[in-house]
């Protein structure tokens, strides 16, 4: 699928995208309960390299299909993933801390998947 978002800045503009949905989806108004800080990071880290695979405003649908899967797979629906998602956005300091951890998840996964192909490649 191709972008007019430079490679180098896709993941800069990825998070961008996903803040921006996230206010949207964050003036909604539901309540729930809390999902815990270290699975909202797995879950967080999942919705970016989601939202990494389309294209900002196609197949709405299809995104949101992914977002219920992830939600799912962590045992917790949209409704609870929004209010955490408020609980965050409402103090800077945490929010900044959520993406900061966010950050470095995603690039343990990236090196370990980087170590992965080395190892096969290597055999």
């Amino acid at each position: 699928m191709s972008s007019s978002v430079s490679p180098s800045r896709r993941p800069l503009w990825t998070i961008f995208s996903v803040m921006l949905l996230s206010g949207i989806i964050g003036c909604s108004g539901s309540t729930g309960n809390k999902i815990s800080h270290e699975t909202m990071v797995k879950i967080y880290a999942d919705v970016l390299i989601i939202s990494s695979e389309y294209e900002e405003g196609k197949e709405p649908d299809r995104y949101f299909e992914q977002l219920d899967s992830v939600l799912t797979m962590y045992g917790t629906n949209r409704e609870t993933f929004e209010s955490t998602l408020r609980y965050y956005q409402d103090d800077p300091f945490r929010w900044k801390e959520l993406i900061d951890l966010v950050i470095r998840d995603l690039e343990d996964r990236r090196d370990q998947a980087t170590d992965s192909s080395d190892k096969r490649s290597s055999s």
